[in-house]
């Protein structure tokens, strides 16, 4: 008898009976057959960890059973440092490797794209055609997808019981000949319906035609989140009113949230899961939709939570679709401690780190910029006007920290000499009423840059991405 407390992320937890020697021994069995399949595919770069600990009825009692969570999780982490003596993970390393490394994974050895990364590629392919998921239990990546189960098999429709949170981006009839798929620059330019959509096509998605001109960036972003000391929360945050149910309440709710409520909202968007679940977030899609998609779980998480002691940290970061997607979760990781460092309930995105709440403002200043762009274009002005905000933002910020006082102190006065400039109201001036709506603009443009200086960076940037033509 047991009850599955949590399953997700990676990691689930388990309430059961006590565990026999037999049941240990099992377990063991159980983790080096698991840790030497894994030997095979990364060398144990990913290691299966698990541990047990016994505790009496009297944990269940009101407010106690957080002290089992916290013991769990010390077990939990000295099993995750602790070395593997009987496993030599590099024997024959070097002379294996002659022939060079995968060239996606760079991690088993081959002399082009390996056995395994073959077959993640064909499972992600075939994952949005199949009904069932095929696999034996004799081998971990035993697994193929297909409109039937086969025999041998153990074979799962992919509705379970527990929530997959999986959206992949599909053609539509009417995309299929869309004339923007003609500005791909790659070789992956085919197109049918129903088929999954490579980076490329996801990248020129975003793209807006105006007057059979296309506007916008070919950008791909990473949204790398997961909630904030989660783990404390678990094993303290109920005081005297923490009992087991509510633990595994929490848990589900959580999960909930993230393979259900946010994979509703993300289904229309041109988004990859790579996973939503327990409490991490790992999406890949079009940068504009990905902003969007973490605007939504700012906004619904706290109305979700009601709590503000539950929040999320994350990282937003853009790429070009050619580049390796693990060199750019590797960045965004380092972008998502950079933001839990900062405080937590943060959002690193083009460099800066925003408070959760900032970030929802600041997004709404675009609509300010693109306001003042149509404005400088009725004047003869226009873009190449707005590239000199970067400039002024740049120098607020380095003088605000103390960087070269003598030149950046001039962007007050050199923004000023601009506005008075470029927009000075003339006798019989037909352009009289919009330079000054204008020049007001600017002003209150300035201000904000000496009050919040390169926080200003990510509505300039969204917009100005937006009327790049093409």
């Amino acid at each position: 008898v047991f009850n599955i407390v949590m399953n997700a992320g990676g990691k689930f937890t388990i309430l059961a009976h006590k565990l026999s020697k037999e049941d240990k021994e099992k377990l063991e069995e159980i983790k080096k057959w698991v840790n030497n399949e894994f030997m095979e595919v990364n060398f144990l770069a990913t290691k299966f960890v698990i541990k047990s600990i016994d505790f009496g009825a009297d944990k269940f009692k009101l407010g106690k059973f957080s002290e089992v969570y916290k013991d769990l999780a010390l077990a939990f982490e000295e099993g995750k440092l602790r070395f593997i003596p009987e496993f030599n993970q590099f024997e024959d390393y070097l002379k294996r490797t002659k022939k060079g490394v995968c060239e996606v994974c760079g991690i088993v050895p081959s002399d082009g794209v390996c056995e395994f990364c073959k077959k993640f590629e064909e499972i992600g392919s075939n994952l949005v055609k199949g009904e069932y998921i095929n696999f034996d239990l004799n081998s971990l990546f035993s697994i193929n997808i297909s409109d039937k189960p086969k025999k041998l098999h153990y074979g799962f429709k992919k509705h379970p019981i527990k929530r997959v949170a999986n959206v992949v981006p599909v053609f539509n009839k009417e995309e299929v000949n869309a004339k923007k798929y003609k500005l791909i620059d790659s070789k992956e330019v085919d197109a049918r319906e129903g088929m999954v959509k490579s980076f490329y096509h996801i990248a020129v998605d975003g793209l807006k035609e105006e007057n059979e001109e296309f506007y916008g960036r070919k950008y791909l972003a990473v949204l790398k989140a997961d909630i904030d000391n989660l783990g404390k929360i678990f094993i303290c945050g109920f005081r005297e009113e923490e009992t087991f149910s509510r633990i595994l309440y929490l848990s589900r709710m959580i999960d909930y949230f993230f393979t259900t409520v946010l994979i509703e909202y993300a289904k229309n968007k041109n988004i990859y899961t790579v996973f939503a679940g327990g409490d991490d977030l790992f999406l890949i899609g079009h940068y504009e939709d990905i902003v969007d998609v973490y605007e939504f779980v700012i906004r619904k998480f706290r109305d979700y939570t009601k709590n503000d002691d539950l929040h999320l940290s994350a990282s937003i970061k853009l790429f070009r679709p050619n580049v390796p997607v693990h060199l750019v979760a590797e960045f965004a990781e380092e972008e998502l401690d950079r933001a839990k460092k900062s405080g937590k309930d943060s959002v690193s995105i083009f460099d800066v780190v925003y408070k959760n709440n900032e970030f929802s403002e600041f997004l709404e200043f675009r609509e300010f910029f693109e306001e003042l762009y149509e404005k400088l274009k009725k004047v003869n002005s226009g873009s190449s006007f707005m590239y000199r905000f970067y400039d002024f933002i740049e120098m607020a910020y380095n003088l605000k920290n103390g960087k070269d006082l003598l030149k950046n102190s001039r962007w007050v006065y050199m923004m000023r000499y601009l506005i008075e400039k470029n927009f000075e109201i003339k006798k019989n001036d037909k352009h009289a009423k919009t330079k000054e709506e204008i020049k007001k603009m600017l002003y209150l443009l300035k201000a904000m840059i000496e009050k919040d200086d390169v926080k200003l960076i990510l509505p300039l940037n969204l917009f100005m991405y937006s009327i790049r033509k093409y």
